[in-house]
């Protein structure tokens, strides 16, 4: 412990150790939970079967700058998608918004990203007020405390960053440490929270990001009052939402090409990053595509176009404020 704290590598909390049964922990809080959890599953699932590491468990070979545009899958997963996933291979067309989005997401000017602690707390105070209105007190009683004992942000070296919820021995954790600002930080906050607001409606990961991207709108829009911080919040949000369904978008239907061996006509539609941005474009390929699994960032995509309607609506009024200011 001692050795963790001055490094600053872990928030340890707790350390002990299991002679008999040969287990030793050191971590904080939640790692705890999580260590006794997997620790009860070992007992009770003492037959284990040593999983082969080989290149046919990846989907889609390694990118690189020679193949991306070349590439075949390492075998056919067209068995293994989801009925919504094999729809996507079957779509026609292009969403238009691709074409204009980048253009929009720079007249979004921020002008800061720092939040103080009581611009903060009134942030997550009128969010709780937002989940009791439209939800009710139960709703809202379980997301609040989620949000005074479940929220891990402490970011440290050992720690992956990610924003993910699990439900643990009856209760929830949210890992909110994927973030580079305070605005990033509060918004994935409130992404999560919605999360457990739909937990007990499906395990359907399209819907479930679908659900959270409405609500996200509806309460950025409802507090989204010009000269508040609100009011920068909300623009970041909708800034950063169109850079994601960018990638998301170039991403999705490159995998989707992959697949149904068409990357010559996603060269032709992606021409600005086949031809002037390549080399950042693989480099994105390699980070964010899932080697086990395709369509890992289709939900989220997906999201974005199943509430671009309203999406649009906010900001096309946010940008008529902005011209209104010039």
């Amino acid at each position: 412990m001692i050795f963790d704290k001055i490094l600053s590598i872990n928030d340890t909390k707790i350390a002990f150790g299991d002679f008999l049964q040969n287990r030793y922990f050191i971590g904080g809080k939640y790692e705890k939970i999580m260590y006794e959890d997997f620790s009860d599953s070992i007992q009770n699932n003492m037959n284990y079967k040593r999983k082969v590491n080989n290149k046919t468990e990846h989907w889609i070979p390694k990118i690189n700058k020679r193949n991306v545009l070349s590439i075949h899958p390492n075998y056919d997963v067209t068995s293994s998608l989801s009925a919504v996933e094999k729809e996507f291979l079957l779509r026609k067309g292009r969403n238009d918004f691709i074409q204009i989005a980048e253009f929009k997401q720079e007249k979004l000017v921020i002008s800061s990203l720092s939040l103080t602690e009581d611009n903060e707390q009134k942030i997550i105070n009128r969010f709780f007020s937002f989940i009791l209105e439209n939800f009710g007190e139960d709703i809202h009683n379980r997301v609040a405390s989620v949000h005074k004992n479940g929220i891990i942000t402490e970011q440290s070296l050992n720690r992956k960053q990610q924003n993910k919820t699990i439900f643990i021995r009856d209760q929830w954790i949210i890992f909110n440490t994927q973030y580079s600002s305070d605005f990033e930080r509060i918004i994935g906050e409130i992404h999560e929270l919605l999360h457990i607001v739909f937990w007990d409606i499906t395990n359907d990961p399209y819907e479930h990001e679908r659900f959270v991207m409405e609500w996200e709108l509806r309460f950025f829009e409802v507090n989204n009052v010009k000269g508040t911080i609100s009011h920068e919040l909300c623009k970041y949000y909708l800034k950063t939402k169109m850079i994601l369904f960018v990638k998301n978008y170039a991403i999705s239907h490159y995998e989707k090409a992959v697949i149904t061996d068409t990357l010559p006509r996603f060269q032709i539609d992606f021409n600005d990053l086949t031809k002037y941005r390549l080399d950042s474009f693989v480099k994105v390929l390699n980070q964010q595509i899932h080697f086990e699994k395709p369509f890992y960032l289709l939900k989220y995509l997906q999201s974005f176009e199943r509430n671009q309607y309203y999406f649009e609506k906010i900001l096309n009024e946010e940008l008529s404020w902005e011209g209104n200011d010039e």
